[in-house]
């Protein structure tokens, strides 16, 4: 027996020589192995630009724009709705300046791309911990290379992968000897796994406090280990937060921010995609995202066998738990063991949330929202299982020679038989990372991924033009998740996210969009003087802005005669009334529907104006007079003036007469009103400054008698002004176009099915109807039929309605436009083509279910809202912006009378904007032009000085100051001398001591 153990380590002997000629040979097979993997599984793409997923487009002038974003500054105003992770940007940086200085953006690329042989010898440096066997751990740092989840590329390349496995091996090193060198190598690594991908730092210190907990565990005396390993701990917690206190203080001024937020419906609708086939099962085996290119790679594809070998890999490594009792790495097996357990646990807890009835559990933890995609648990799962994976297989492996010499062939053959299916899983299957791409070119497309778009190249040279002068914006329509990429490092003012909220802005462009000057004026209104139609633009199956027909929108923009310069594959518009980005004005124009601003004439435009919104009460102030309800309009008018009052109407008669009336007084009847769905006037105005309220009302008609008003079907009754309906509908007698709609109704009992309930129908005649649906569930649906042909989900809104009480509903139908109100919110605006037919209006309940109607009242005639413009000739102020940039910017403007005025700036609204004239703060900041910054001053005659900051910068730049030196500080400590350490700590003993004793 003695002999075969003998003979056994003999012919093993080479792969754990310790001499130096060894090593040096080591070194070299695992240079080699590391080049050859790379090659193998990413030789197409190392000198390629990469624009993919959330990988933008870098450029060899994209330097000062990533530089401004992560260095500079950083502020949510500036940059709209982007994370706040200025630092994951920094190897961006750092190699975009190299490619510079050389002259070939092939330089960032190659950098780029370096991270991955890096990560497959940080990798091997880790598996070192638990394997022996040099073959093996280059076979591991294979696997942790072309598994499934490395596959899925970040913006910042595969540099995470890079320091997560140096992280926990220095954090290892760490709890296994508590020294200045390895707590310097761990917050390091760890930090710069942090900065490198920041969603990934809850999953990262959650595996390590439960290595910590492995450590613990097993500790002899677990008293001795934690005074043994507090003090280092407590250091690592401190300084990491030092080293990300520029992060840490950049997300507390996001989620601060007023505009600052996320769908809650949203946010679980990501969970419930993502997470449908992430079982325990497939996350083990590292399938099962469908969120992440697993799915597209066909690691759920049943009919594979080979996928279900991979079970393999996870069922090895949890064997490693029959050799943890006797190996010498037993604290670093239970360890792993117990990351993957609890993450195992997590897993099965948010699944268990997502698809229950406590999902509104995950929308109200915000950290959790960053675990919406389980690939970070994968990313780490993988880390932690792979070593494992290795460590049996190292034992199999030498059980299967003991078996063998033995002549014991069943179990030597049964343990080269799970090595071989190991093997087979992750080389056959993966084919060393589909053909040198990474398998990016299933993923994403070839065509989509290595090579920019051209067209879109041109479109962004052109942009250079005018980006650098920075006074106003442009657009690339259609704009998409790819034409983002493109833009964000290259030319960010052609990027809509920078104007505040997504939502609000681009469902205002989106529905802007095919309707002609509505485009025009509110782009005007955005600051957007440059409008490129990209002619050769592709599906993507992402659009952010996407008109419904291209060549529509061309002619659209080229009916409003502006200046076009052709390209071919893109045409270039320019908008001269585009109001600069930053800009005095004596204009100030008040309005409640930012959605008419397409009726504005464009010579309001020249003035400057500055556009501040009126509260529009609506529904939640309204009272009945003379079968009329009242909108009730609301506003603080900063300054005494004249203003001309114009109301918007929609209708199809000649004359529809309007009631209104200023400050609660005497009620005021005029018929001057032409309606021709225009923008006209019907009162002037002298108002002081303060608060003003307007009550506007058309007449109506309510809906009473019901021989007259309705034609019936099914089961309905009527008492008074209560209509009762049971599985039937009331249809109205009078054909309907524009309509004001107005209702109370309340679910009495909802039927089987989710859709058996209210039912609203418009345009109803014989062939086609719109129906909008109140589901027992709560949604509302918006459904139609054409000849015969029904299409269901259309549109879909999550609501509050419920059978305890009276709703009231509100429905503007104006051409293509549906606009519902619930319960006097805005709940829901549709455009379609079908909106635009004429009908009956019916009211009923649908399958078996009843439902009560009142107060059904409705007008012919719109009144979409109110503009008040100043009466008096507005003076137009020459202003000069001296600087100009995302942190501050300075402005001149000479005044020729003492006057109240109007200090515009056009970026993301934030009370962290701070204004001061010649010196002094100017306190009054409002909102203007929907999203943007005003402030109102009373200037004297001469010339004066404007200067607007954003007022965290100062203390960012210093946090991130103090992250940089403290992290590059860490990387240098390892190298530092022993001795100078020792000093080092004696030192600062003595005075910790020192301190003590005086305070004593």
């Amino acid at each position: 027996m003695e002999q075969k153990t003998s003979n056994l380590k003999n012919s093993l002997h080479i792969l754990y020589n310790k001499g130096s000629k060894s090593k040096a040979l080591k070194l070299c097979i695992t240079l080699f192995f590391a080049s050859l993997t790379s090659f193998l599984v990413a030789r197409e793409i190392f000198f390629k630009i990469l624009v993919f997923g959330d990988s933008p487009l870098v450029t060899i002038n994209s330097g000062p724009v990533i530089g401004e974003y992560m260095l500079n500054n950083w502020h949510r105003a500036s940059y709209g709705e982007n994370y706040p992770s200025p630092f994951a940007h920094l190897f961006l940086y750092i190699f975009n300046e190299m490619a510079s200085y050389i002259g070939t953006i092939d330089v960032f690329s190659l950098m780029m791309n370096l991270s991955i042989p890096l990560a497959f010898l940080a990798f091997y440096s880790f598996s070192r911990k638990f394997c022996q066997n040099m073959w093996l751990r280059i076979f591991g740092a294979t696997v942790y290379i072309i598994n499934p989840v490395s596959l899925a590329f970040h913006d910042f390349g595969m540099w995470p992968n890079v320091f997560l496995p140096l992280s926990l091996s220095f954090f290892i090193d760490l709890l296994e000897k508590q020294t200045l060198k390895n707590l310097a190598k761990a917050i390091a690594f760890t930090n710069l796994t942090v900065w490198t991908y920041p969603t990934l730092s809850p999953i990262l210190f959650f595996t390590l406090f439960t290595t910590a907990l492995g450590y613990l565990t097993l500790a002899p005396s677990k008293s001795k280990f934690l005074r043994g390993t507090s003090e280092k701990l407590l250091l690592f917690a401190l300084i990491t937060i030092i080293c990300n206190a520029s992060f840490i203080f950049a997300q507390g001024i996001y989620y601060r921010s007023p505009l600052y937020g996320y769908e809650a419906e949203s946010i679980v609708k990501d969970f419930k995609y993502t997470y449908q086939q992430a079982t325990i099962f497939n996350l083990l085996r590292l399938a099962g995202n469908i969120g992440s290119p697993q799915a597209i790679l066909g690691y759920n594809d049943t009919l594979n066998v080979i996928n279900e070998i991979g079970i393999i890999i996870p069922i090895m490594a949890l064997g490693s738990v029959f050799w943890v009792k006797k190996s010498p790495k037993k604290n670093r097996l239970v360890a792993m063991l117990t990351s993957i357990g609890f993450i195992s646990i997590l897993v099965l807890l948010l699944r268990s949330l997502i698809y229950s009835e406590q999902s509104g559990i995950i929308q109200s933890i915000p950290i959790l929202w960053t675990l919406r995609n389980p690939f970070k648990l994968q990313l780490v799962l993988a880390v932690c299982i792979i070593p494992l994976f290795i460590f049996t297989t190292e034992k199999v492996a030498i059980a299967s020679i003991h078996f063998l010499r033995k002549r014991n062939f069943k179990p030597a053959v049964l343990a080269f038989a799970l090595i071989g299916l190991s093997i087979s899983h992750i080389y056959l299957y993966n084919s060393f990372a589909f053909s040198g791409y990474m398998g990016l070119d299933k993923v994403y497309g070839a065509s989509q991924t290595y090579l920019p778009d051209k067209t879109l190249e041109r479109i962004v040279n052109n942009s250079m033009n005018w980006f650098s002068s920075g006074t106003y914006r442009g657009i690339v329509l259609p704009f998409d998740h790819r034409t983002e990429l493109h833009v964000q490092f290259t030319n960010p003012l052609l990027y809509p996210g920078r104007l505040g909220l997504t939502s609000t802005i681009i469902d205002g462009i989106s529905d802007a969009l095919d309707v002609g000057p509505r485009l025009v004026n509110l782009l005007s209104l955005l600051s957007t003087k440059y409008v490129y139609v990209n002619f050769a633009w592709k599906n993507t199956d992402f659009q952010i802005i996407q008109p419904e027909n291209i060549q529509r929108l061309a002619e659209n923009l080229r009916n409003e005669n502006l200046t076009e310069e052709n390209n071919g594959e893109y045409s270039k518009f320019v908008i001269e009334t585009s109001l600069p980005r930053a800009y005095v004005s004596t204009y100030p124009v008040f309005y409640s529907n930012i959605e008419t601003i397409g009726l504005l004439n464009k010579s309001i435009f020249d003035y400057e104006p500055v556009f501040l919104e009126i509260e529009n009460s609506e529904l939640n102030a309204t009272y009945s007079v003379n079968s009329m309800i009242f909108n009730s309009y609301l506003w603080e008018n900063p300054f005494q003036g004249i203003y001309d009052a114009y109301s918007v109407v929609y209708s199809n008669k000649q004359e529809l007469p309007i009631y209104y009336s200023l400050d609660q007084g005497e009620l005021i009847n005029t018929t001057e009103i032409v309606a021709v769905n225009s923008l006209r006037r019907f009162a002037t105005f002298e108002l002081n400054a303060g608060n003003h309220k307007l009550s506007l009302a058309a007449e109506r008609t309510p809906f009473s008698n019901l021989a007259k008003d309705f034609d019936g079907e099914g089961q309905w009754n009527i008492e008074e002004n209560l209509i009762r309906i049971e599985n039937g509908k009331l249809l109205t007698s009078q054909i309907y176009d524009a309509l004001d709609l107005s209702l109370e109704f309340k679910p009495v009992m909802f039927g089987e099915d989710s859709w058996n309930g209210p039912v609203i129908h418009l345009n109803y005649n014989d062939s086609s109807y719109l129906r909008i649906i109140f589901h027992k569930d709560g949604h509302l649906e918006v459904a139609k039929a054409v000849s015969g042909q029904y299409y269901g989900g259309i549109a879909t809104k999550e609501t509050n309605v419920t059978i305890d009480s009276w709703n009231n509903l509100r429905v503007f139908k104006t051409g293509e436009t549906l606009e519902l109100h619930l319960n006097g919110e805005p709940l829901l605006t549709l455009t379609d083509p079908s909106i635009n037919n004429i009908g009956k209006i019916g009211i009923g309940s649908d399958g078996n279910s009843i439902t009560c109607f009142r107060d059904v009242t409705v007008s012919e005639g719109i009144l979409a809202g109110i503009w008040l413009f100043p009466a008096e000739q507005p003076e137009k102020i020459q202003t000069t912006i001296i600087d100009s940039n995302p942190e501050e910017y300075r402005l001149q403007f000479n005044q020729t009378r003492n006057s109240w005025a109007t200090v515009f700036l056009g970026e993301n609204y934030e009370p962290n904007w701070e204004a001061t004239m010649d010196g002094v703060a100017l306190t009054e900041h409002s909102i203007a032009n929907t999203y943007a910054n005003c402030w109102f001053i009373n200037a004297t005659e001469g010339i004066h000085e404007i200067t607007i900051n954003y007022v965290p910068n100062t203390m960012y730049q210093y946090l991130l100051y103090l992250s940089i030196t403290s992290l590059g500080f860490l990387l240098v400590v390892p190298y530092l001398p022993t001795s100078l350490l020792v000093e080092f700590r004696s030192l600062l003993r003595r005075v910790l001591y020192r301190k003590k004793t005086e305070t004593v």
